[in-house]
């Protein structure tokens, strides 16, 4: 049986930037090593006495990349059983979401409480939040990564905190605020307007309100406004930061040209919008074979779903 490499060895030509790195490399030990020279793949599975978050292993593995010229380096840890515990939780749920569950944003707050071999997770989140994370198999992947890095099996449940929800959010509340004065401009104009001088307009008022609802697609009078400077951009009313593009679905692009939402009226294809999402619904199909998703978008000017 050969001796097993220390990580320092295995990837011998990078050269450790830190402390942190040289210590995290020499005291971990290759078990078990796959190289995939056409897809120029490397991934090591190590043995390391020390725990290091999946986003600092992310991190070097990029690094040792640039300097081998692969595609793809993975380095797969195997910890002491003894050092699972919640403090973890935090690197499991990112390691997560590079295998392709849906866990970016929805754990930023949560509670976690492990019994004998459960795990129970409370996010806050809509249900349709919680629909999309079973979607994407979210508490199946989180169970194998803790098996796989702590030797531990654990049953995962996620589910929405409902006592962060019995209070609207404050985009909900927002929005629902936002209809309203829509509704209230309608009828003004509406009043005013020659048509609801006759009585066949008065009784079409209903639908007059509506055709106006539709109309109105901000509440303020001013230009739509959309401006960039480097990684900023200015949409609606806020400010966005693109330096660091994290992708949640679908393929990776380059974020430019900004809709102003207020601007976005019909349907539209690819087109580039910003804004925050403040709400998630969900219902399947009548076949029952497929879930249809609709997000809520703002930036403080305008709203749309999706």
């Amino acid at each position: 049986m050969s001796e097993a490499k220390s990580l320092q060895k295995v990837f011998f030509k990078y050269t450790p930037k830190n402390e942190f790195q040289r210590r995290i490399l020499s005291s971990s030990f290759s078990v078990k090593t796959l190289v995939d020279v056409e897809k120029r793949y490397i991934e090591v599975t190590a043995s390391m006495e020390e725990f290091v978050s999946s986003r600092q292993l992310f991190e070097l593995c990029e690094e040792i990349k640039d300097v081998y010229q692969v595609n793809f380096i993975k380095i797969k840890p195997q910890y002491p059983s003894e050092l699972f515990s919640q403090k973890v939780m935090d690197s499991v749920f990112f390691e997560a979401s590079l295998r392709g569950a849906i866990t970016r944003g929805f754990f930023n707050e949560y509670s976690v409480v492990i019994k004998d071999t459960s795990i129970h997770v409370t996010i806050s989140t809509t249900n349709g939040g919680i629909d999309l994370i079973y979607l994407s198999e979210a508490p199946e992947i989180i169970s194998d990564i803790i098996y796989e890095q702590f030797s531990k099996r654990f049953t995962v449940t996620i589910e929405r905190d409902t006592s962060s929800y019995d209070a609207p959010l404050p985009y909900e509340e927002q929005q629902k605020k936002w209809l309203n004065e829509q509704r209230e401009i309608a009828r003004k104009a509406i009043a005013n307007a020659e048509v609801a001088a006759s009585a066949s307009a008065v009784k079409n008022k209903d639908e007059l309100l509506d055709e106006y609802k539709d109309k109105l697609t901000t509440l303020y009078d001013d230009e739509a406004f959309c401006s960039s400077d480097g990684d900023i951009f200015s949409v609606g009313k806020l400010n966005f930061n693109v330096s660091s593009p994290e992708v949640l679905y679908g393929e990776e692009f380059t974020p430019s040209d900004p809709v102003p939402l207020r601007n976005i009226k019909g349907e539209y294809k690819n087109i580039c919008v910003f804004g925050e999402i403040f709400g998630i619904e969900s219902r399947e199909t009548r076949n029952k074979t497929k879930i249809i998703l609709s997000f809520y978008i703002t930036d403080n000017d305008s709203a749309i779903t999706c």
